[in-house]
């Protein structure tokens, strides 16, 4: 099955052939009127079987993308791919039109610049219907406007590609973004949800206070040797996803004892009481 930024290229053809070594890598700015097919001949000439391909749209540059290339690297192109002049690579060597069925002269200057992506994106198992489902669910329990512009948008893209996947011929559709990529933002999505809930975090009795700057390394034994000896002291929680702003709670018995807490300069930490 081959379907353009629906699913991956050729994929039975893949594991009958048993390749092993995927590589990607980064186009930052090619014409939007490359379509998957000439890509995928480009790096068929070039590299090795094109496994899949993440087309990125700018607004601020409607007439031109960027594209994630994966690939099975094949030996047998190593000489052609050795003959390249640096990162360039020429299209107009390789293929003389853009599209199969929408002829695009492709001019003898222009080339592609290839980067290596040294973070691949990871395949999904979700299927557009699973993905539906989850936005379903995260739209009832947003409250946020630009995540819900965020989810409208997202929305656009899953209509997009159940358009294209019950299309026939959809062989030779371009969407927007992939079902990889929709994936990536739903699960995007739900944890910045799950990181706002967090940071709203509250103890069901007692009195909560807000700590910020603790070290990346802390968990909670960490945390609880620096207040369970301070009067009132209930219990501890590091806020799990939010690693990079290294913050937690700590819970007191009464607003006195959590106040005394906060106000106390030697403390080394950056202490709110929690709203």
């Amino acid at each position: 099955m081959y379907k353009n930024n629906i699913y991956s290229f050729y994929p039975e053809f893949i594991e009958a052939s048993g390749f092993k070594n995927m590589v990607s890598v980064y186009i930052p700015s090619i014409h939007r009127d490359y379509d998957a097919t000439t890509i995928s001949y480009v790096f068929q000439r070039l590299f090795g079987t094109v496994y899949r391909i993440d087309n990125v749209y700018n607004d601020e540059t409607p007439n031109y993308k960027s594209v994630f290339v994966y690939y099975y690297e094949n030996n047998y192109f190593n000489e052609k791919r050795n003959q390249l002049t640096g990162n360039k690579v020429f299209p107009r060597h390789y293929v003389h039109n853009r599209q199969i069925f929408r002829a695009s002269p492709i001019k003898p200057t222009e080339y592609w610049l290839i980067f290596e992506n040294k973070t691949m994106f990871p395949d999904t198992t979700l299927t557009l219907n699973e993905i539906s489902n989850r936005l379903d669910v995260m739209e009832a329990k947003l409250t946020d406007e630009q995540e819900l512009n965020i989810l409208a948008e997202n929305r656009g893209y899953l209509k997009e590609l159940e358009y294209a996947e019950n299309t026939e011929g959809s062989r030779y559709l371009d969407t927007t973004i992939n079902i990889h990529q929709l994936a990536q933002n739903v699960k995007l999505m739900e944890e910045r949800y799950l990181a706002k809930q967090e940071l709203n975090f509250k103890f069901d009795y007692g009195f909560t206070v807000f700590v910020e700057d603790i070290p990346q390394e802390f968990k909670e034994p960490e945390l609880r040797k620096h207040f369970f000896e301070r009067p009132g002291y209930i219990g501890v929680k590091v806020c799990k996803l939010q690693k990079s702003k290294g913050c937690g709670f700590v819970c007191f018995d009464t607003v006195e004892d959590a106040e005394a807490v906060i106000k106390d300069t030697t403390a080394n930490f950056k202490m709110t009481l929690a709203a």
